[in-house]
């Protein structure tokens, strides 16, 4: 699946016992800040979960999130997901 990469970047990507733990940076310059919200930038929550989706996809042979779970929103900065994923 091909989506909007431009919003954000990764910084870093490591494999975990777990699974994976990525830095990204979210670009406050770009579209979709304009309306959401002009001088005060929040990253819709969409797109953190699509941001994680991609991240699913590029580290595990293209699978997919098919289900979240429980979605907490910490701080801003943090997101907790708990989710299913297929391939």
């Amino acid at each position: 699946m091909s989506t909007d990469r431009t919003f954000y970047t990764k910084q870093s990507v490591t494999k975990t016992e777990t699974g994976i733990k990525a830095e990204l940076t979210f670009h406050a310059e770009h579209e979709l800040y304009k309306g959401h919200f002009p001088g005060n930038p929040i990253t819709p929550g969409v797109c953190l979960v699509q941001s994680i989706n991609d991240l699913v996809e590029d580290h595990f042979d293209g699978a997919q999130i098919k289900k979240c779970v429980n979605v907490n929103l910490l701080q801003s900065t943090i997101l907790m997901l708990f989710l299913m994923y297929s391939q």
